[in-house]
């Protein structure tokens, strides 16, 4: 009997040691103004929610404060602006698209109306009407917004083709995970007649990442569309692999997005696909590290947006105070990388200047401007925490099997005629 135990205690702690370690669209208003003016944030955090944004409760204050002003002054533009998009933020989105027309009809010709009117059409799931908005808008002005506009209008009109009957099937791609086709990106290519060789299609990539982009930034990060757009066109970034890897990510996320769907299941056998047999359980994993890391530090800034409310201050100069000036939030390399930013990346973002908001009378109570959203002292990417986990869990096993292996030289001895 101890011998039978011992074989099924070692045996056991083996296979749970190998287990373990085996293991769209874009918005025009006050704000989008302000944080086009940040440095933008890197890939993984639009893909994970690690980025400078306002919680729900922020638009319904807003949306308060301008109904207020605007009975005051009911043909102030960017009043209404902002009111229509507090509305979309809310998921009011006949709301927003009622509140934009009454800022057409009393200005026509804009192009902030008309990218706002197309934005709030897609959100509210019709895409064509959406789409026709957004040409106009791009006729106007084909350069506002970074040019995002051209490739917000890209992935609708992406949709579009890929619907059936009429209704959206995710992923868009189709069902051939294992196919490594580039989905999205070469729809782009296509529609924007990019030349066949290498430094064209590089140019061409960044441009519609960058444009898409934007639109998680500045519209809804957790779109399974635009997680798997992104994920498509990480695919032609050049950068040894790990443009790969973050389309995994992407590609895993909008599984998580999908949960309980056929979509759900696709996408994360997407994810398998590219990552590494050996690595595809690590990389959840990571994720889930990185989701709660970016979790908690976003719940910081609601948590102050929900104490400014309840105060009664004006949380649009103190979020502008602590959040705009500040430069310790913003990242500091427009790369897919927080560790190789000296590597040959192809860059997401071009450099921004960093907003020069005037700063605000000190009476506030907005005082802890110096690191705003504090990091652990222990805070590194997924993949070190990775490495440090496998090296505990690691080095508890081989503890684990030394006592078993004196345990069992003790039974030994005990039972051996020898010792009788």
């Amino acid at each position: 009997m101890p011998k039978q135990f011992i074989k099924r205690l070692l045996l056991c702690i083996t296979i749970l040691t190998t287990a373990v370690v085996a293991a769209p669209a874009c918005l025009w208003d006050e704000d989008t103004e302000k944080m086009e003016q940040q440095r933008p944030p890197r890939v993984l955090d639009l893909i994970t929610g690690r980025f400078v944004r306002h919680s729900v409760e922020y638009y319904r204050w807003r949306a308060e404060d301008r109904i207020f002003r605007l009975r005051k002054d009911p043909e102030n533009l960017k009043l209404l602006d902002d009111l229509a998009v507090s509305y979309d933020k809310m998921g009011q989105h006949e709301l927003a698209i009622e509140t934009i027309l009454k800022k057409d009809a009393i200005e026509s010709g804009l192009y902030e109306t008309y990218a706002n009117l197309g934005t709030f059409h897609i959100h509210n799931g019709n895409f064509a009407e959406g789409a026709k908005h957004i040409r106009r808008a791009i006729e106007i002005n084909a350069n506002a917004h970074f040019g995002r506009e051209i490739y917000q209008l890209l992935v609708v009109e992406y949709v579009l083709s890929k619907q059936v009957d009429g209704k959206t099937v995710l992923p868009l791609r189709g069902r051939d995970t294992e196919a490594q086709t580039s989905g999205f990106a070469e729809f782009v290519h296509a529609n924007r007649k990019t030349p066949n060789n290498r430094e064209a299609r590089a140019k061409e990539t960044q441009a519609a990442l960058k444009g898409v982009l934007g639109m998680m930034r500045f519209g809804n990060f957790r779109s399974p569309v635009l997680l798997e757009v992104v994920g498509d066109l990480l695919q032609l970034v050049e950068d040894h692999g790990y443009a790969k890897w973050v389309a995994a990510r992407a590609y895993l996320k909008a599984s998580y997005e999908t949960s309980g769907t056929d979509a759900s299941e696709i996408f994360s056998r997407m994810h398998d696909s590219l990552a590494a047999s050996d690595r595809s359980k690590g990389f959840r994993v990571i994720l889930e590290i990185e989701l709660d890391d970016a979790k908690t530090w976003y719940d910081k800034i609601r948590d102050d947006e929900l104490k400014w409310i309840a105060s009664g201050v004006n949380v649009e100069a103190a979020f502008a105070q602590k959040y705009y000036v500040n430069k310790t939030l913003q990242t500091e390399s427009p790369t897919l990388s927080e560790t190789e930013s000296d590597s040959n990346l192809i860059p997401v973002f071009d450099a921004q200047p960093q907003s020069s908001v005037r700063q605000m009378p000190s009476n506030l109570d907005t005082q802890r401007t110096s690191r705003p959203v504090p990091s652990s002292p222990f805070r590194r990417s997924a993949e070190q925490k990775m490495i440090w986990l496998y090296a505990l869990i690691g080095i508890t096993a081989f503890f684990l099997l030394f006592i078993v292996f004196i345990a069992s030289r003790r039974v030994l001895r005990r039972n051996s005629p020898i010792a009788e």
